[in-house]
């Protein structure tokens, strides 16, 4: 069993100033192609609104991790960052057949470091607890 889907669009500004946006009642609502496209045409900003108004998103050049208004911004940044990562997660407890007990997102920027690492940054969005978590492990 999948939990209903609460995105209601998906939006990418990219460099050379076009936006790509997807709105459907799919309950899967990014499919892979969909957003290899927006990870390959060098994207600024990446902002995924839910269907109350409510959004989270990543601004490319400064770093930026937005859900709703609260704001993390990362200090010593080495740039360019690109976009790495946004699924779409569900966990349920238990067993295998368990129904899905939340749905949340996670939406991710990595850069190369100075030193030749990569560095990494991730936003957990967890809609239905209206709560969001910003780490490293993504």
């Amino acid at each position: 069993m999948t939990l209903p889907n609460t995105i209601g669009l998906t939006q990418a500004q990219m460099r050379d100033g076009s936006v790509i946006s997807y709105r459907d009642a799919d309950p899967t609502h990014v499919r892979q192609e969909r957003i290899r496209l927006i990870f390959d045409s060098d994207p600024l900003h990446f902002t995924v609104t839910e269907q109350d108004g409510s959004s989270f998103s990543v601004d490319l050049l400064s770093g930026e991790l937005l859900a709703g208004i609260e704001c993390y911004k990362p200090e010593n940044l080495t740039t360019p960052l690109r976009l790495i990562y946004y699924k779409h997660m569900e966990m349920s407890s238990g067993s295998e057949t368990a129904k899905p007990e939340m749905v949340y997102y996670v939406l991710g920027w990595q850069t190369t470091t100075a030193e030749g690492h990569n560095a990494k940054l991730g936003l957990k969005v967890f809609p239905g607890q209206r709560r969001y978590e910003v780490t490293t492990e993504i």
